[in-house]
């Protein structure tokens, strides 16, 4: 039988885990829109270097 009072007993700190996992994730995706956004404007420039 699952013993429910572990994560009452932890809940605080998977939900702290959560919060970091989303925080992490918004980062990254932010990072990647940037990065990939500009290397897109740089394949479509027509200035070669």
């Amino acid at each position: 039988m699952f013993d429910w009072a572990v994560i009452v007993k932890y809940f605080p700190l998977l939900a702290e885990a959560a919060l970091l996992t989303l925080y992490i994730s918004v980062i990254a995706l932010v990072l990647g829109l940037v990065f990939g956004l500009a290397a897109a404007l740089a394949r479509l420039s027509k200035t070669r270097y």
